[in-house]
């Protein structure tokens, strides 16, 4: 199955199938919420304010782990 061109994470999460916890699901809503102001540049400025970088550490350090426990999950070892 090919993904459907979307850069609406809570949208992929669900037809993924995958059950995530609480804490992984609401980290992701939080990204997915942030994503839509990178996409305009005229907001750029009020967007690195927005995300000073003690905060962007912890969202990488978040999204890697969500990551790696992907690469674990079963249902997608079977891809």
């Amino acid at each position: 199955m090919v993904p459907p061109r979307t850069h609406n994470l809570l949208y992929l999460t669900k037809l993924a199938g995958i059950d995530f916890s609480e804490d992984h699901f609401e980290f992701i809503a939080k990204i997915n919420n942030a994503s839509v102001v990178t996409r305009y540049p005229e907001d750029f400025r009020a967007l690195t304010d927005s995300f000073p970088e003690e905060i962007v550490s912890v969202y990488l350090k978040k999204t890697r782990e969500i990551i790696e426990w992907l690469k674990r999950h079963e249902k997608l070892k079977q891809l």
